[in-house]
């Protein structure tokens, strides 16, 4: 056997016997319910002006999404619509996990751009991290989406961050999705969503377990 695969094979032991260690400290049980059911959550929930009505998911859909409970409201502001949507999964299912980067392609959104999104929100020591998109949509124009997970307590808009801290244990994760019409320029756009986004998080954190933070 070559040194090089001893030394391979000597880190997935350790590997192994780290992983196998973290889980045997994480609590058990069955799958993680909500602190607070999200038909709580407040319509005005992402800011001023906006004008929300919840819609449900079709049923094939909610069956392939897989999710233990969830969010999906259309709003309307002005000339602006907008998409709000999170799936909570309370327990790890990696077939659960979907984002704008594998279902928008397949609905006919062409990407434009890409990138990830640290969003200011003042009194939150979470940090919002979202992926940022910019899409030609068949039918309305350009589309600007935000994008991400929410698990172990933080933002994580990357799936492969998801799927390898799920070798040390999450119990549960939400896909959080906001998406819609473009408006004016690429930064008026951004400023009024990334607002979106500051306003409603905080108040979207206290229907989970982990919830520490207040909304200000």
């Amino acid at each position: 056997m070559s040194r090089a695969l001893v030394l391979a094979c000597i880190l997935w032991v350790a590997f192994g016997i780290r992983a196998a260690w973290v889980s045997s400290l994480l609590p058990e049980g069955g799958p993680v319910p909500l602190r607070i059911p999200f038909s709580l959550l407040h319509m005005d929930a992402v800011g001023p002006g906006w004008i929300g009505e919840n819609v449900p998911l079709d049923e094939d859909v909610e069956r392939q999404a897989r999710v233990t409970a969830y969010i999906q409201r259309n709003y309307r502001k002005g000339g602006l619509s907008l998409w709000f949507y999170v799936g909570y999964v309370g327990h790890w299912s990696p077939g659960s996990i979907h984002h704008p980067d594998i279902c928008f392609p397949g609905s006919g959104f062409e990407l434009v751009a890409k990138g990830t999104a640290t969003i200011p929100a003042p009194g939150l020591s979470k940090e919002l991290r979202f992926k940022e998109f910019r899409w030609k949509d068949p039918h309305e124009g350009e589309t600007y989406t935000l994008s991400t997970f929410y698990y172990n307590g933080k933002f994580e808009p990357e799936e492969w961050r998801l799927r390898w801290d799920s070798l040390f244990g999450v119990r549960y994760f939400a896909i959080i999705t906001i998406s819609g019409s473009q408006t004016g320029s690429l930064e008026e756009t951004r400023s009024e969503y990334q607002d979106v986004a500051r306003r409603a998080m905080p108040l979207l954190l206290e229907h989970f377990r982990d919830a520490e933070e207040k909304h200000l």
